[in-house]
């Protein structure tokens, strides 16, 4: 007897809802100065994104099941230099406010969700992170859901001697990768706000 049930996009909007949730309490948690809460940041947007062998992920396919655009914004990705170059693509560095307004600076341009995912965010050496490898790691590795006993090589530059940090007059010191899972957090939470009343709409209409 089979007795498994698919979840219906009903069941899948109920659980992007509750991500949402997750995000926003986690991310003000973040903004107070609690910022290691970038790593259950980056578990929520694992969630919503990140398909595996054993689990689907909410979104884009729920949209697309509606043929609604989901529209992420992304900074110009430059040609890749390999030399020593440090470059910060995938989020900024200081206190500058996270309002939909700063989304819609003239260095950002629009994006598909595949593009934004695999975007590289930070490049330190020859080495290349992408925003997915980032945020899989705090999620997977780091404690976000996780805690790995062995650290890949690809991160170890990441975390020895206490890791690479932002420092910034607001949120003082800041992992990398934590940085990242926050501010592809608060742009998710700017997408959802949209996104989900019209799904809302259409699902239960």
């Amino acid at each position: 007897m089979n007795d498994k049930r698919v979840l219906s996009n009903s069941d899948l909007l109920k659980h992007l809802k509750e991500q949402n949730d997750f995000l926003i309490s986690d991310i003000d948690k973040y903004v107070k100065g609690q910022r290691h809460f970038g790593v259950k940041i980056a578990t929520s947007l694992r969630t919503i994104f990140h398909n595996t062998a054993m689990s689907k992920a909410i979104l884009p396919d729920l949209a697309d099941n509606y043929e609604i655009p989901i529209t992420f914004r992304i900074k110009h990705q430059p040609k890749i230099r390999e030399d020593n170059l440090t470059l910060y693509l995938g989020f900024s560095i200081g206190s500058v406010p996270m309002t939909k307004d700063y989304f819609d600076a003239p260095f950002f341009i629009n994006s598909n969700f595949e593009n934004y995912w695999n975007a590289m965010v930070f490049k330190i050496g020859s080495t290349i992170y992408t925003r997915k490898q980032m945020i899989l790691y705090a999620a997977n590795k780091a404690g976000g859901a996780h805690v790995d006993p062995e650290i890949p090589s690809k991160f170890l530059q990441l975390t020895q001697d206490g890791g690479i940090k932002l420092i910034s007059r607001k949120y003082d010191e800041e992992m990398v990768f934590c940085r990242v899972a926050y501010e592809t957090g608060i742009q998710v939470i700017f997408i959802l706000e949209d996104l989900i009343p019209i799904l809302d709409s259409k699902i239960n209409s």
